[in-house]
């Protein structure tokens, strides 16, 4: 049995151009996008790295030798000074657009939590313009079994969310759009990266019914489509880390 398990490491080694120090939990396969040049790359990519499965809440990374993909740096903004902004947050996010919930009250409430914001600039739609695209990280990643950091466009201004344009952006279940536009965004972390310089976005979820799925999309002439599924699989022996 372990000359076999070994056999199946060293090829796995070669396909990743991964060398182990001890043995990781398990690997990506792809359920979509098998022809895609890209989604073979990316999950290529995941599977270069030891530990994949543990990390996956907080981000994807990009291993450096595979240079067609790239990253912006998501940046933290001060909250505070962006009032108008959070306001438009609680109320799309955290309230089901129901005014009366976006007390003064409740905004203190907010802006003390450990709840932070981060931004990138980026095309997300692929149409040669740049977006302003706000992460909402739900708490601290990895210091909370409530998490998740779903993501949206802004206006130029950074006082309103674009909620057409954001629309594109949130792939979660949806109960019932006209009172929670959002969705079901818990456990719902998501990315963003760029391959040859198209715009992809990504959502791992720790949902119990979503959970060991990774989903890739993309955004073009506005139609957004899922291009990539990934499916973590876990080495014979091996146990859900958590």
């Amino acid at each position: 049995m372990k000359p076999i398990f070994g056999a199946i490491m060293l090829l796995l080694c070669l396909l990743t151009e991964t060398s182990f120090g001890f043995d990781p939990l398990g690997y990506f396969t792809l359920t979509k996008g098998t022809s895609s040049e890209m989604c073979v790359a990316y999950v290529r990519n995941l599977n270069s790295f030891f530990e994949i499965r543990r990390y996956m809440s907080c981000d994807r990374r990009l291993n450096p030798k595979f240079t067609d993909f790239s990253e912006p740096t998501w940046q933290m903004i001060d909250k505070w000074e962006y009032i108008k902004l959070v306001k438009h947050i609680i109320l799309f996010f955290d309230n089901s657009n129901d005014p009366k919930f976006a007390s003064p009250s409740e905004l203190e409430d907010w802006l003390n939590t450990s709840i932070s914001l981060d931004l990138i600039r980026v095309d997300i739609d692929n149409d040669k313009s740049v977006d302003l695209i706000i992460r909402y990280n739900l708490h601290s990643c990895g210091a909370s079994q409530v998490y998740a950091s779903p993501i949206m466009v802004v206006d130029d201004q950074m006082e309103s969310i674009d909620v057409e344009a954001t629309r594109h952006l949130l792939q979660n279940p949806s109960w019932n759009k006209s009172k929670d536009p959002a969705g079901g965004w818990f456990d719902a972390m998501y990315d963003v990266f760029l391959y040859k310089g198209q715009a992809y976005f990504d959502k791992w979820s720790d949902n119990f019914h979503q959970k060991g799925y990774l989903h890739v999309f993309t955004t073009e002439q506005g139609a957004t489509q899922e291009v990539c599924t990934l499916k973590f699989e876990f080495y014979p022996g091996e146990e859900e880390p958590y």
